[in-house]
């Protein structure tokens, strides 16, 4: 962490506190709430996106990865442009639409009799998450000015979506709906639920006041990322960071179809729920734990993490599913360190005013979440899938090196961006 940074990491003990919880505003608690309620709907039938895709179409793993990569890209395309929006119109108005095109998606997919279908309903989920998800983080830090506040918020919301992602797909098996296309309405009403609490409580608030709106047009705001070399750096760690990971969400159970083995719904189940059962059951004790390592530090314990899971993977024998298990146990420890820490930097790095703008930038690492469903899937179907698990190993020790390398870059004691002038 450079010293020139102007905020502290909170000491864990003053963190988790249940007085702190209960003086969030009402808005981040509504917002927590439909994280939770539109995450475990999702959860219910994304994981198995790929197998049904397989089951009714018979898709080879190259044109499944397309249709999977299609999320995450339109993700990045809207990101930087949609935080830009929020910025300057109002983050509300933003997660509504956001609600509105997770319904849309949604509906796409229950519909959807063909992978055109599926296509269209992955460019309007993949919309719905800058527009929805990216806002709803931003709107907590716009209406917790505490820093300690701030931090508990975002460390529960990260811990809600992973709830979610844990029983979501175990409530999904043990109703007999894993890889049903039916599941999607449910996923639908989640959104719909959401985004009209999400309205009401807008309304009753006002909550326009509560932000600072940015005079900066899109053109001036990219200049502002362009200068800031800190950031920069990170993103591109962050790239190849969710390349790693997404072959875990999106490839993986694609490698394993392919491998014959017997009760794959079951395993890519087990997979989903160790990743985010680590995470719901050792955020909060590794957040007591780290307390006294820097951000800097943690990202690297993290990389570290996500390299060596990528060697269980490799090394696992077909005879052996459990060392995917155990890779996977791996990759989420790392994933629980990583994650929150890079968020945390990002949230230093961003100008109050600046913020949606800032985190919708912070989502180009979805460009390797959108390479890695097409570029798995290739390497599965034309080189064998342990070279690319070879090949992670080698992104995850260049991801540590660009790192280490922005948190070298000192920045500046004022804000960087208070200098820009708005577009004419």
């Amino acid at each position: 962490m450079p010293s020139s940074s102007s905020r502290s990491t909170p000491a864990p003990g003053r963190l988790l506190s249940l007085r702190r919880l209960r003086q969030l505003p009402y808005l981040v608690h509504v917002i927590l709430l439909g994280t939770l309620l539109s995450r475990f709907a999702f959860f219910m039938v994304w994981p198995y996106l790929g197998l049904m895709l397989y089951r009714q179409f018979a898709l080879s793993a190259t044109d499944s990865g397309l249709i999977l990569a299609l999320s995450s890209g339109f993700s990045t395309l809207v990101g930087i442009y949609g935080g830009n929006l929020a910025d300057r119109y109002g983050r509300g108005r933003i997660m509504l639409t956001g609600s509105l095109l997770g319904i849309i998606g949604m509906t796409l997919f229950a519909c959807a009799g063909s992978p055109l279908g599926f296509a269209l309903g992955a460019i309007c989920n993949g919309m719905m998450r800058s527009l929805l998800e990216n806002q709803g983080r931003v709107m907590i830090a716009d209406h917790c000015p505490d820093a300690l506040d701030r931090e508990l918020a975002l460390q529960l919301r990260y811990y809600l979506i992973n709830l979610g992602g844990a029983i979501g797909p175990l409530c999904g098996l043990w109703l007999g709906l894993a890889g049903a296309q039916s599941t999607f309405w449910l996923a639908a009403l989640g959104y719909l639920l959401y985004g009209t609490l999400l309205a009401a409580t807008l309304w009753q608030i006002a909550e326009q006041r509560h932000q600072t709106l940015s005079p900066l047009g899109f053109g001036a705001t990219l200049a502002v990322l362009a200068r800031d070399r800190a950031f920069k750096w990170l993103t591109c760690g962050n790239i190849l960071t969710m390349f790693i990971y997404a072959h875990f969400q999106s490839t993986l159970d694609l490698y394993l179809m392919r491998l014959g083995l017997p009760g794959i719904a079951a395993l890519i189940t087990q997979l989903l729920l160790i990743n985010t059962l680590t995470i719901v059951l050792l955020q909060l004790p590794l957040v007591h734990a780290l307390g006294r390592f820097s951000p800097a530090q943690r990202i690297r314990i993290g990389t570290v993490l996500f390299g060596a899971a990528q060697i269980g993977f490799w090394l696992t024998p077909i005879s052996w599913p459990n060392g995917y298990l155990l890779a996977a146990f791996v990759l989420s420890v790392g994933e629980v360190i990583l994650f929150p820490a890079l968020n945390l930097r990002v949230d230093e790095l961003a100008p109050a005013h600046l913020r949606g703008t800032y985190v919708g930038a912070a989502s180009l690492y979805l460009m390797g979440s959108a390479a890695a469903p097409i570029i798995g899937g290739l390497v599965i179907d034309h080189i064998g899938g342990q070279w690319l698990f070879i090949s992670c190993l080698l992104l995850a020790a260049a991801a540590w090196l660009l790192y280490h390398h922005s948190e070298r870059i000192p920045q500046p004691a004022a804000n960087h961006a208070a200098q820009c002038q708005p577009e004419s």
